[in-house]
């Protein structure tokens, strides 16, 4: 049988499944550390039958190159990156409702109701962006998130959910560091109503509000009412604190964040419940897969001991990223109420996707500057529905 039958895949990734083989091979082989350069003509094209099919030569390779480092190398020196059938990840934008076309984009957020926007995206990568799969039988330790049917590397709408929300956290964090009390509040009615508030210590808080609502209505004792009170505030304070990331009990002037977060639950405490967010965050397909490699070396001979593979999308790809924000539980709002609150979430929710993209990076290993990208202004998207 040739080597080429052996996997059953698109063409384009075949390439691509004889390096995981081999690469693989050659980290467990007793062979692993000899030198490419050792071997004749003959015994190089025997051992490393990919080769074949390219047109780089035995000569033509890195000098002094172990077998286990071989695969990559040749796989870099052969291709910029292991491309997916372009194909597949059209396929998946279009089953998970991503629009190719600004009139479409238009056209369905003129379908919503009043208040409801749409935001989209195109951005290049600057740095590989890697988020790991939780695939159990792969032949690499640090297999890349894909989707399940067509296998085209992504971000889950979850996933973008969750980095802004952590960047909005940072971003609440910093006004209450600098102590804008009045923006820091609007920053937090507005989380609530981007994100929702669906996380079982926003729950505890739904049920410390009915509690302290029926005490108040049934019960005339100060003290058990001031208990309930108590109670209720060391549950928004732990939200805050472990939900959010932010302190709510230093205090400016004699009053404290604390109190006038308060104060916000009284006004509103009978319509503080648990609740989806007005945001829709859809996923993102890529189509190049490539694999970076981390090789960590021994203190004593500073020689490379065992490379580790990552699967990453790499520098340069481009993707989509699209919103839609639709207030569904505004609807009997009144009209100039509606619009300072679709302003203000805009603006918000504009900032954070700019923030997340060039300053904190999207995905895993964006501490060592992973993931970092760059926003295409010019095919930048929004339409509002009022």
């Amino acid at each position: 049988m040739k080597y080429e039958a052996i996997y059953d895949c698109p063409k384009e990734l075949t390439p691509y499944a004889l390096f995981l083989k081999y690469s693989y091979k050659y980290t467990v082989d007793k062979s692993s550390d000899k030198k490419v350069e050792e071997l004749a003509e003959e015994d190089f094209l025997n051992t490393f039958p990919f080769v074949k099919t390219s047109h780089i030569s035995h000569k033509e390779m890195p000098k002094k190159v172990k077998f286990q480092e071989f695969p990559l190398a040749f796989f870099k020196k052969e291709k910029n990156g292991f491309w997916y059938c372009s194909n597949d990840a059209c396929s998946a934008q279009k089953s998970s409702g991503i629009f190719k076309n600004q009139s479409a984009l238009q056209d369905y957020i003129k379908s919503l109701i009043p208040g409801s926007f749409g935001l989209q995206y195109r951005f290049i990568l600057q740095a590989p962006y890697f988020s790991r799969d939780m695939e159990d039988f792969y032949i690499i330790d640090n297999p890349i998130l894909k989707e399940k049917i067509w296998k085209v590397p992504m971000v889950r709408g979850a996933g973008w959910k969750g980095m802004l929300l952590k960047t909005a956290s940072k971003k609440l964090a910093e006004l209450m560091d600098k102590n804008q009390e009045v923006e820091a509040i609007r920053y937090f009615q507005s989380i609530l109503r981007i994100f929702g508030t669906g996380s079982e210590e926003f729950r505890k808080i739904e049920k410390a509000i009915d509690d302290y609502v029926k005490n108040e209505k049934n019960s005339k004792n100060k003290i058990e009412t001031s208990a309930y009170e108590i109670d209720l505030t060391s549950k928004v304070v732990k939200y805050a604190l472990e939900e959010l990331g932010i302190n709510l009990i230093f205090s400016k002037e004699g009053k404290s964040i604390k109190e006038q977060i308060w104060q916000y639950f009284e006004d509103n405490i009978e319509t503080i419940k648990t609740k989806k967010g007005r945001g829709v965050f859809y996923p993102t397909y890529f189509n190049r897969l490539d694999l970076e490699v981390i090789n960590p070396h021994n203190r004593n001979t500073k020689a490379g001991t065992f490379p580790i593979y990552f699967e990453v999308v790499p520098q340069g790809t481009e993707g989509i990223f699209q919103f839609i924000y639709i207030p569904y539980d505004a609807v009997m709002l009144p009209f100039k109420e509606l619009k300072d609150q679709v302003n203000n979430d805009y603006e918000i929710i504009k900032t954070l996707i700019q923030y997340s993209f060039e300053e904190e990076g999207i995905g895993a290993k964006s501490k060592y500057g992973w993931g970092k990208a760059c926003i295409v202004e010019k095919d930048t998207i929004c339409y509002l529905n009022m």
